[in-house]
């Protein structure tokens, strides 16, 4: 009984210590700007990508021709 005790309590010590490993650095300043970069960049290609997809432009500059 003792033993399954302390396996749950080293499990959990385990999973806080993963928690707050991978926890801490998830929202920090420059993952933050990181990600909104990411996304806004992603968002202008977007619009070029359909305006080519409807005919209105030409390719952007990420197409490769050489790609099926």
């Amino acid at each position: 009984m003792k033993g399954n005790w302390i396996a749950r309590i080293l499990c959990l010590l385990l999973i806080g210590t993963m928690v707050v490993a991978v926890g801490c650095n998830a929202f920090s300043a420059q993952r933050n700007r990181r990600r909104l970069y990411t996304v806004r960049t992603d968002l202008d290609r977007m619009v070029d990508d359909v305006d080519w997809v409807l005919g209105f432009s030409g390719p952007t500059k990420l197409y490769d021709e050489t790609r099926p």
